[in-house]
């Protein structure tokens, strides 16, 4: 059990904390390449995913106000990442 909230608390810190980051434009966020952005952006995505098994309020809440933020971001750093490569 206590793996399993180690766990949960691992990915709740990857989705939130990289939400806010983009939210607010972090500079360490911001700074890294299209690359860089894109690997920290599908773990942050794996790890929703993750929590999206979890039927709490909290881990649905933390689900609903920052998948949009990833997602959208993940879709942004896809087609800037293809059209850099074109």
């Amino acid at each position: 059990m206590e793996e399993l909230s180690s766990e949960v608390a691992r990915n709740f810190g990857r989705v939130v904390l990289l939400a806010g980051d983009i939210t607010t434009a972090d500079p360490r966020y911001t700074t890294l390449s299209g690359a860089d952005r894109r690997s920290v952006l599908k773990d942050a995505l794996t790890s929703l995913h993750a929590l999206e098994s979890i039927d709490t309020q909290i881990t649905q809440s933390v689900v609903a106000g920052c998948g949009p933020v990833l997602a959208e971001e993940f879709a942004h750093v896809s087609v800037s990442n293809t059209a850099s490569t074109r």
